[in-house]
């Protein structure tokens, strides 16, 4: 996966650290095509209100190509205070009201989507990202805890303006289609013998059984359960406790997958 995106070709480039967020967000929005081939990109600024009334802006919007899957998006620099400023806007955007009042300003930051697709994506629940110019443990923790992937830009520039962007994190889901057939599970709940364990909006849409071939091998019998995200339960003897776990395709028809661990 290219990781280096640059402007121009012919021009050096050199790290910079944006004087504020509404830089870093405009220098994104610059090559948000080549950062999420796949999606559409915009500036997205409404007041997003929670059930008790407070209030946050999210900074940009991606919506998918085959219009299945929306992201709210906030842009961060990692050195803002992580107590008074990042974790409150992250815990307000997840905790928000999404309805049909948002359809006017979605339509207005990317038109070239339809607005009856908009009118039905709307009632999906989003998925939620953050973009951070530098990568923190306590960042990472905050986007955890609130249900944000986490992604980590460094920005670049040149003498002349022109922008560059060095992708040093980005999660799976946000891959080329060729490249995602692995997909990140988030570690979830344990109930007797089985973890349950969120799958990312973008695995395929699976519900029922299906077979999971562990580190040895050997296939065993999960289930997928249709939820709002869904979710897999895995036999508790074939995972590691704490430890990053990923879902790759092995065979689509017949519904296999083979389990990944990162040690």
């Amino acid at each position: 996966m290219k990781s280096f995106f640059v402007e121009n070709t012919l021009e050096r480039y050199w790290p910079y650290e944006p004087p504020a967020e509404a830089d870093f967000s405009r220098q994104i929005v610059r090559c948000i095509r080549q950062l999420f081939p796949g999606y559409h990109g915009r500036s997205w600024t409404p007041i997003i209100r929670d059930g008790w009334g407070r209030g946050a802006q999210p900074d940009l919007v991606l919506v998918s190509s085959e219009f299945d899957l929306w992201y709210v998006v906030e842009v961060e620099l990692a050195h803002h205070s992580l107590s008074t400023h990042i974790a409150p806007q992250l815990e307000t955007l997840s905790r928000g009201i999404y309805d049909s009042s948002l359809v006017a300003s979605l339509s207005a930051a990317i038109p070239e989507v339809p607005g009856a697709k908009l009118r039905e994506l709307i009632y999906r629940e989003p998925g939620f990202l953050c973009i951070a110019d530098d990568y923190t443990s306590r960042i990472h923790s905050a986007c955890r805890e609130w249900n944000f992937e986490l992604a980590v830009f460094e920005p670049y520039h040149s003498k002349t303006g022109g922008w560059a962007m060095n992708v040093a994190r980005l999660p799976s889901v946000f891959w080329d289609r060729t490249e995602a057939e692995r997909y990140q599970l988030r570690r979830g709940h344990i109930f007797g013998n089985r973890e349950w364990m969120e799958l990312p909006r973008q695995f395929p849409l699976w519900r029922g059984k299906i077979i999971v071939h562990d580190a040895t091998g050997t296939a065993h019998e999960c289930q997928v359960l249709d939820a709002q995200p869904p979710q897999i339960s895995v036999p508790t003897g074939i995972v590691v406790p704490g430890r990053p776990i990923a879902l790759v395709i092995v065979d689509r028809q017949r519904r296999i997958v083979r389990l990944e661990i990162d040690i």
